[in-house]
């Protein structure tokens, strides 16, 4: 029974948390989610105006986390 129980848990980690792939690309950091994008960070030393890119790896960047940007000048 344990062992059903951990291949279980196993297994519903990796479905939920398998498609998830997190990527630096300067100055921002991507988030990628089977076929969207979301900016989740980017460098400190990051100042001036950014680009967001409509595209990111040919797919969409579809939204930015609440605190991508909170340590850019």
């Amino acid at each position: 029974m344990k062992p059903l129980l951990i291949s279980t848990f196993a297994a519903a980690v990796l479905l939920l948390f398998g498609g998830i792939t997190e990527v630096n690309a300067d100055p921002l950091t991507y988030e990628v989610v089977g076929d969207t994008v979301t900016i989740k960070d980017c460098k400190e030393t990051a100042s001036g105006a950014l680009v967001i890119p409509a595209t990111y790896d040919g797919k969409p960047v579809t939204s930015i986390g609440s605190w991508a940007f909170w340590k850019c000048t």
